[in-house]
């Protein structure tokens, strides 16, 4: 299931400035984003392509005496109104270090209300590094995406966070840890990509998510589902590669599971890159022979492997109103870095759309 697109043309010459931060993997372009110059985060890994400065703002406290002042500082990792439970329970393990959270924090911040729980993700014994994402809704409740393994520290750390009341699986694949969230919290709503329902009769989902892109009313105003049907099994003529896309609206965030890999340029394991290298150069070629035409308009002839983006083909509505009616700036994908800004036009080019 792990299939990407070609590369779709080059970069302009303009976005290949020193003013841009670029992640990369074997040379290919995978993202951009403009990067602040001289500015270094303290929390996030020096190799990291992405830089921020760290975020300012005014608390006024009244009293008889008057107005005072007190300036608070606030980190990804802890929330500015996290309560002491909750930054307690952020305390950094080693064993949650990847490639991408080198530092082991059990939560990551990465924007308004979103968190991802980064964690080593092993297949065939090599870690393509995996994230699970974490939404707090207006109401104070959790939606969680590709669930990774519920351990202790994740566990009190979702605790202190809210009550966790929706669990996604948003596609064929990322459903291993499904039925442990399920269990640890039986009040929740559980939810699987269309043919989930199907396909996993073992795991007590509630519902699927439904085709046509209508959000299950308790996300309804905040999170935006889009079904993607990208594949199709060769010579067997079916979709086998799916996924449910979410767009969390306050945040302006793309939660994608396989849609986007974003690999960073440095610091990639080289088993990991091994791996890539042999999608890339030996599984690709073979694929492409069998590749079948599937019922689904054709986007691109061709594909590129792992952190490209991951289709063959894709509904034109669907893919329309992704890019182009909904409203989104930044990719939170579930292997790889966090792209903060430009991520709807990176999708565009990479997918070579002219919607």
């Amino acid at each position: 299931g792990k299939i990407a697109l070609r590369r779709c043309g080059t970069i302009p010459t303009d976005l290949r400035s020193s003013n841009f931060g670029v992640a990369t993997s074997f040379g290919h372009m995978t993202a951009l984003a403009p990067k602040a110059p001289n500015l270094v985060d303290p929390y996030r890994s020096p190799t990291s392509p992405w830089q921020y400065p760290r975020a300012f703002s005014t608390r006024r406290l009244h009293s008889a005496g008057g107005l005072l002042f007190k300036p608070l500082t606030t980190r990804r990792s802890v929330h500015m109104s996290a309560s002491a439970s909750l930054q307690q329970a952020l305390i950094k393990n080693e064993k949650f270090s990847t490639f991408t959270n080198k530092e082991g924090r059990v939560l990551t911040q990465h924007s308004d209300h979103v968190w991802g729980a980064e964690r080593p993700f092993a297949w065939l014994g090599i870690d393509v590094n995996g994230r699970g994402a974490v939404v707090k809704l207006s109401d104070g409740s959790l939606w969680v995406h590709s669930p990774v393994k519920l351990d202790p520290e994740l566990k009190a750390a979702m605790d202190a966070l809210g009550p966790v009341k929706h669990i996604v699986t948003p596609n064929f694949e990322h459903n291993k840890f499904a039925q442990q969230w399920i269990d640890a919290y039986p009040s929740a709503k559980s939810y699987v990509c269309p043919g989930g329902l199907k396909k996993y009769p073992d795991i007590k989902y509630s519902q699927e998510v439904g085709e046509g892109d209508k959000a299950p009313p308790e996300w309804l105003g905040e999170i935006e589902p889009t079904f993607l049907s990208y594949e199709a099994v060769p010579l067997l003529n079916f979709p086998f590669f799916n996924e449910v896309v979410f767009v969390h609206k306050p945040s302006g965030t793309l939660i994608a599971t396989d849609l986007i890999w974003n690999y960073p340029g440095s610091g990639t394991p080289k088993g990991t890159q091994a791996w890539k290298f042999g999608m890339d150069r030996v599984y690709l070629p073979f694929y492409k022979r069998l590749q079948t035409a599937v019922k689904l308009m054709p986007i691109v002839s061709a594909m590129h492997v792992c952190d490209r983006l991951c289709c063959a083909g894709a509904y034109q509505g669907a893919t329309h109103r992704l890019v182009n009616q909904l409203q989104w700036d930044s990719i939170l994908p579930c292997h790889g870095n966090y792209i903060p800004s430009g991520g709807k036009q990176i999708l565009k080019e990479h997918l070579g759309l002219k919607l």
